[in-house]
């Protein structure tokens, strides 16, 4: 079973990201693109962070969506939930393009619960974070569709969605073991949203 769908809480100890506008790290001067180039399927999907800002999910960010920094020093740290931390520091030239291979190694120390909850996210945009409990578990695309969901342990998780540029979600879970759960959202650029309470299904 994938590892990014087994959360345990308290498992992955992984800091939340202060939301930024745009794939652009905002900068005064010239930039310098930035390519990720994935090992493999999980990396894919690994959410990225630049100088402590999410920016969005490693295979997201290329084409139109390539990430532009400012010239200069820069910390890039890759993340997923079961997985080591991947942290870059670089220097980025003007005008210049870096690209970096990106592997992550499977964490020794993840433990994960006996009893499990289902629970898919249905959210626009899909390449918003997902936090349980402040902690990163992925991005919405991890968790819809079929054949994706999240495993967590019974209780009452608190689950953010967050995207630059949008309000985040925010909802508290009341969980019961072996159930299936369901949140379905939009989020709003720049306004408030009073998150919906999630629906159990059958």
């Amino acid at each position: 079973m994938d590892v990014r769908k087994r959360i345990g809480l308290g498992l992955f100890v992984i800091f939340c990201a202060v939301a930024i506008s745009s794939r652009t790290v905002r900068a005064q001067g010239p930039t310098g693109e930035v390519h990720f180039i994935p090992d493999g399927k999980v990396e894919k999907s690994a959410g990225v962070w630049v100088d402590g800002q999410y920016v969005g999910y490693v295979d997201d960010l290329k084409g139109r969506k390539t990430l532009h920094l400012g010239a200069g020093n820069h910390e890039i740290i890759v993340r997923e939930a079961g997985y080591k931390e991947w942290e870059r520091k670089t220097d980025i030239a003007a005008g210049g393009a870096l690209d970096l291979v990106v592997k992550l190694e499977l964490d020794p120390n993840a433990k994960y619960s006996a009893e499990t909850v289902e629970l898919k996210i249905h959210a626009v945009p899909s390449n918003a974070a997902v936090y349980v409990d402040d902690k990163f578990a992925g991005t919405v695309h991890d968790f819809g569709g079929i054949g994706h969901s999240m495993l967590l342990p019974p209780g009452k998780p608190t689950i953010k969605i967050s995207m630059p540029g949008y309000q985040d979600y925010v909802t508290e879970m009341d969980m019961a073991s072996n159930q299936k759960y369901r949140i379905e959202t939009k989020l709003s650029p720049g306004t408030s949203e009073t998150a919906a309470a999630p629906t159990k299904q059958d």
